[in-house]
């Protein structure tokens, strides 16, 4: 099978990068095409963006979760809780620029998707191993 390990229908670390990378491509073409010009135009991208990045963090999540040794389950179910609080806050912290504006609510879900793909990129850095 094409860009997985050979013979096992494994998915490797790479494969993951790759899928991110195209997650990148898509939507960078899906800004290059979009007219958006209303702040609920803005904010359907955003969200539209933060929904990708979050269902493949939880592919990749869930994934090391499913592959790492016992001993280490409970220290990154911690790492991630404690990494969605920091997400949240920074979300709060951005959207604050425009507190009680109309984009205030676009940078918060700017922010949440921007986190995400941060965060995904990094648990396949770290994890890369347990990716398979």
């Amino acid at each position: 099978v094409a860009g997985t390990e050979e013979g096992t229908g494994k998915k490797t670390a790479a494969d993951f990068r790759r899928r991110l990378e195209e997650i990148d491509g898509q939507i960078e073409d899906q800004r290059s095409r979009s007219d958006a010009y209303t702040t609920y135009d803005m904010w359907a991208m955003a969200e539209n963006e933060r929904k990708l990045w979050d269902g493949e963090l939880n592919n990749i999540y869930t994934t090391i979760k499913d592959h790492i040794p016992a001993d280490q389950v409970e220290a990154l179910v911690k790492d991630e809780r404690a990494w969605i609080v920091e997400r949240d806050a920074k979300a709060a912290e951005d959207a604050g620029k425009y507190e009680g504006g109309t984009l205030e609510s676009v940078e918060y879900t700017a922010s949440l998707a921007s986190s995400t793909r941060e965060r995904a990129y990094k648990l396949v850095e770290i994890y890369g191993e347990y990716l398979w």
